[in-house]
């Protein structure tokens, strides 16, 4: 009934519904990644890579990006304006760990599924791996992607979060998810999002 949510029910209605567009996987070989060419050409601050307060690389169809690009600005890279590009959840998760001392993020109006998954760092985990995605991020412009439920949760986990717009994405039955997310054991919705001032969900397509 309405008031059962099983393993089945959310792999059919968020999975199945769209497919490869949420399963996300690096299928296809990309055709045009982000180069560090672009990013030079996309430098809002002097151009050199040391000095790489903010770039835009916006309306290119970028359809992917490599963590050893994102390595040659990492440490300075403050801002990144993405929106309407092609980058979809494996990019997102590549970004996330690539780019540490980020605070700004658009990346609207990509083909962003609820792929993505965030790993952190866990007390169960010992050894020298330190895991945190988008650890200074506190702005995120993610609107009109195709991110729902799942993206929504791990979203949450990011700690330093204080504005996020996912208007125009797939984020919906956020009563069903809480039951969910009860049921797993998986965090409350109490410990999601501990910084968050701003949320705009308005626009949700179902």
């Amino acid at each position: 009934g309405d008031d059962e949510f099983g393993d089945d029910d959310f792999g059919n209605e968020f999975g199945d519904t769209f497919g490869d567009e949420l399963g996300d996987t690096r299928a296809v070989v990309p055709t045009n990644p982000l180069v560090f060419g672009s990013i030079l050409g996309g430098f809002g601050n002097r151009g050199n890579n040391r000095d790489a307060a903010s770039v835009t690389v916006s309306g290119s169809k970028f359809d992917a990006v490599f963590p050893e690009t994102l390595a040659l600005v990492s440490e300075h890279l403050e801002v990144l304006v993405a929106d309407d590009n092609l980058f979809r959840s494996v990019d997102f998760e590549v970004m996330s760990l690539g780019l540490k001392n980020l605070t700004r993020l658009t990346i609207a109006a990509n083909v962003i599924g609820d792929a993505f998954r965030f790993v952190v760092n866990s007390s169960r985990v010992k050894g020298p791996l330190t895991l945190d995605p988008f650890r200074a991020l506190t702005v995120l412009d993610a609107s009109a992607n195709r991110i729902g439920l799942n993206g929504l949760l791990e979203l949450g986990k990011l700690q330093a979060l204080r504005r996020l717009d996912l208007s125009r994405n797939k984020v919906s039955n956020l009563t069903r998810l809480h039951k969910k997310q009860h049921r797993d054991g998986g965090d409350s919705f109490e410990n999601l999002f501990p910084s968050l001032t701003h949320l705009d969900l308005s626009g949700q397509h179902p």
